[in-house]
């Protein structure tokens, strides 16, 4: 209603202090990224639940440069990450070929400074495939600060993005966890084909095939109930879910409280 009421969507949004300073939202989908005080975060719902999408290099940095997601390919997203003074957890510009799952580190022809690099005001200009941002050295004695930018950022030939998918790994969770009476499940597959999900007991017996179908690359979310393949609800405990697609198989555990 154009702003006159608002509703809080900050469900597993764990940032603190809880500070968003961009939000991405992937034309015709209900995925939104966040850059926070924090890391990165995302939803697959249009904000209802979030996760976070970080690993051992983002984790806790501060991504006020905000972020960008290629068009042509909405795994590869890049996000600018604050000066620090921890020569273990690097400033500067950082790339993800995955939708979040593994970070990198860009520093090719930018300035060499574990410390004080901060990127920021990133621009993707998706006809030219180029990538621009804004680059300080914050903590350096001469202040220093430059426009840069990074041509073929989006892959976009065939072989390369067979490699990229290669570094795509299978990977399934779920939301809530525990659950009362439904979850669900969010899971990302690196190419097009057959997929099957399936929950079994703590005793390893299948209890319910839950998706058996040729599917798209990329992320998908299914929903689960918590019954078996009889329709009848499941007892409290844990159970365990696991996603095979080719010749890949992940697994999540799941637990149910009532």
């Amino acid at each position: 209603d154009a702003g006159s009421t608002w509703v809080p969507k900050n469900n597993g949004l764990t940032v603190d202090p809880p500070i968003v300073f961009d939000l991405v939202k992937l034309k015709g989908s209900e995925t939104i990224y966040a850059a926070t005080f924090r890391g990165i975060y995302k939803t697959l719902d249009g904000g209802e639940n979030w996760f976070s999408v970080n690993d051992s290099l983002t984790k806790g940095l501060n991504f006020n440069g905000g972020l960008v997601v290629s068009e042509t390919d909405t795994n590869t997203i890049f996000a600018g990450a604050d000066a620090t003074i921890d020569s273990m957890s690097s400033g500067g510009l950082y790339v993800s070929r995955n939708g979040g799952e593994t970070w990198d580190l860009l520093k090719k022809s930018l300035p060499d400074s574990a410390t004080d690099l901060a990127a920021f005001q990133l621009f993707l200009d998706k006809y030219n495939n180029t990538l621009y941002s804004s680059i300080g050295l914050l903590y350096s004695r001469s202040y220093e600060e430059n426009i840069y930018w990074l041509s073929n950022a989006v892959i976009t030939k065939v072989e390369e993005i067979n490699d990229a998918f290669s570094e795509f790994h299978l990977t399934l969770r779920n939301y809530p966890n525990p659950f009362n009476s439904t979850t669900l499940l969010h899971y990302s597959i690196p190419k097009t084909g057959r997929v099957t999900i399936k929950i079994y007991n703590v005793l390893g017996k299948e209890v319910l095939s839950l998706l058996d179908e040729v599917m798209n690359s990329g992320e998908h979310k299914i929903y689960w109930d918590g019954t078996n393949q009889f329709g009848k609800k499941l007892s409290s405990g844990i159970y365990l879910a696991t996603i095979q697609a080719g010749t890949e198989l992940s697994s999540s555990k799941l637990l149910i409280l009532k």
